[in-house]
């Protein structure tokens, strides 16, 4: 399950080892998932254990592939600033407009490239207004005390 945008706030506030927070989020989540997956199976709609070993090996290992992202981005909130994190949060949006565009050759109507253009702009200002107001640091270099913009 990706993170979703509110598990940023979440966990910045919570401010757990990112395992602990993981444990917690995955067991919300556990009998809902235990619910449905009986519910396909009743329906006939089940794929885990009817389409073979190779498939519910893949089924199995895609569950473990998420470990590690999620896992990252639970230690990550804790040491990013908020306004850092969200930002980062338009990353997958953005790979895949570029991958529609450019890879798969979708066409993109005039009022998306107007949502887009209007986004990304305030994303450029956001970044730009963040570089130029960063406060100053103090450091301490060859005896004497000075100012850098870090």
């Amino acid at each position: 399950m990706p993170p979703r945008r509110c598990d940023g706030l979440l966990r910045k506030f919570a401010a757990a080892p990112a395992t602990e927070a993981l444990v917690v989020e995955s067991a919300t989540t556990f009998v809902p998932a235990v619910v449905y997956l009986a519910f396909a199976e009743t329906a006939g709609r089940a794929v885990f254990g009817h389409t073979g070993v190779a498939h519910g090996l893949l089924l199995a290992s895609a569950g473990l592939a998420t470990v590690l992202p999620l896992m990252s981005f639970g230690a990550a909130t804790t040491r990013l600033p908020l306004s850092v994190l969200g930002f980062l949060q338009y990353i997958n949006p953005a790979m895949q407009f570029l991958i529609g565009l450019f890879v798969l050759h979708e066409s993109v109507s005039g009022a998306r490239w107007a949502g887009s253009s209007l986004i990304w702009g305030a994303l450029l200002l956001f970044c730009v207004g963040g570089l130029w107001h960063r406060p100053a640091r103090i450091h301490v270099r060859d005896g004497g005390v000075g100012a850098t913009h870090r």
